[in-house]
């Protein structure tokens, strides 16, 4: 397989025009900027967004959307992967009405057809919501999230 939906995705919350993704960048606090792959926030980081989101004003936005690509599994003697990516919503000291907002903004976008966004390379693909954790409280990291599990079947004509 030559690619993996979670980078897609990634890309695609970053930089589609689609009104919807619109919406969803502009209830992050940072808008594009906010929108991390896994590993990718440092604790520093996470203090220094949090400090300069309250200095700007902007305590009705979440911190951060961060996807983790979770991994795939090919379904037996077919050329169908399923890849599974988890979507955390992370905010700090602002309650989850932030976190709710993204969530729905999130799945609205998500629960669309997606055959217009699908990748070259790619055959059909079909998106599975899996579940969501609800309000979670990371003490580690002071930290509020909510994950946001999808399954991603996608058919490679080539394998």
């Amino acid at each position: 397989m030559s690619s993996d939906f979670c980078q897609h995705l990634l890309a695609t919350l970053k930089t589609s025009t689609d009104p919807k993704l619109v919406t969803l960048r502009g209830l992050l606090a940072f808008g594009v900027s906010s929108i991390y792959e896994s590993g990718d926030i440092t604790a520093t980081g996470l203090n220094d967004a949090e400090a300069k989101r309250r200095t700007d004003s902007r305590l009705d936005k979440a911190l951060f959307l961060v996807l983790q690509d979770a991994g795939e599994e090919r379904v037996l003697n077919t050329a169908i992967y399923n890849q599974t990516i988890v979507i955390r919503i992370v905010d700090r000291l602002s309650g989850y009405s932030n976190i709710r907002a993204v969530r729905l903004a999130l799945l609205d976008y998500m629960r669309q057809p997606y055959g217009a966004e699908v990748p070259s390379g790619y055959g059909q693909v079909g998106l599975e919501y899996v579940g969501r954790t609800g309000h979670q409280y990371d003490r580690a990291a002071n930290v509020e999230f909510e994950a946001i599990t999808f399954k991603v079947h996608v058919d490679f004509p080539d394998d």
